[in-house]
């Protein structure tokens, strides 16, 4: 499969240390935002982030996606998760 190659700054996310966690709303994203993957950028630092899992409610709407990094040697840079709204 062929990833996006979209850098999202930091700025866009919010970072939640208890659960190493960086979390954004879709809507907050740049429309040009690929959910499938994408490279965080932050002081310098790039991390690809690919997508894990797509969470569905009871009524099968898409509540949130969460991605981790692509490489196993960046997992301690924490996971993505995005909820949809």
């Amino acid at each position: 499969m062929q990833l996006n190659d979209r850098k999202l700054d930091a700025e866009f996310f919010t970072y939640h240390a208890p659960t190493n966690t960086w979390v954004a709303e879709a809507s907050d994203l740049p429309r040009d935002f690929c959910m499938e993957g994408f490279t965080l950028v932050r002081g310098g630092r790039e991390v690809r982030y690919v997508l894990d899992a797509t969470h569905r409610d009871t009524e099968g709407d898409i509540t949130h996606w969460t991605l981790r990094p692509a490489n196993r040697d960046q997992w301690a840079a924490g996971r993505v998760t995005i909820f949809n709204d």
